[in-house]
């Protein structure tokens, strides 16, 4: 049996399958997502391939296996690959302090959480984001950034934000399996 190696950034790949489907398309070219996630061709080749033998990717099918996705980003995804806050630095919103949850966690203002970016309009506790280009690619696309910043606060967050981010995520995810159909 091979043992899958998945990197971080096969996250935000995954993250952009669900948002595509959500959409309802489901015929895209590795050039279109990679154009879309901000990585070449050959990573996002090299990313679903590991989705698939990850069993998080049906190929038979084309679509994200929701309750795997779920159930490996609620579970899984802070150990495998766990972040700790840096410096404060400039950049993009994310976990509780992005615009999707900034309503719904209380924080103090000083207790902001950004992914570093040079065009970045805030100043927060600097975390790596899940690729280098995951902040750009998020700034294209707002359900990505949303499904990005709810997995951050899986990694990052404490119990509250964890709790929030994970019903947030069964929300969004439950919700595009059932107005796609049966797979």
């Amino acid at each position: 049996m091979n043992e899958v190696k998945m990197k971080s950034s096969d996250i935000v790949t995954l993250c952009k399958l669900h948002v595509l489907e959500s959409e309802g398309t489901l015929r895209w070219t590795y050039a279109q997502l990679a154009e879309s996630v901000c990585m070449s061709v050959g990573e996002t080749h090299a990313s679903v391939t590991r989705l698939k033998e990850a069993h998080l990717f049906d190929d038979f099918t084309g679509k994200v296996i929701s309750q795997a996705m779920l159930e490996f980003l609620v579970h899984g995804v802070r150990y495998a690959f766990p972040v700790t806050a840096g410096p404060r630095e400039r950049g993009i919103p994310t976990a509780h302090s992005s615009p999707f949850m900034r309503n719904e966690i209380e924080f103090a203002e000083d207790d902001l959480f950004v992914w570093p970016f040079a065009k970045g309009s805030v100043k927060g506790f600097a975390i790596k984001p899940l690729s280098r280009n995951a902040p750009a690619a998020a700034l294209k696309d707002n359900k990505l950034y949303e499904l990005l910043s709810l997995v951050d606060s899986l990694r990052v967050g404490k119990v509250r934000e964890r709790e929030y981010a994970k019903k947030s995520l069964q929300q969004i995810i439950i919700r595009t399996e059932e107005h796609a159909g049966p797979k």
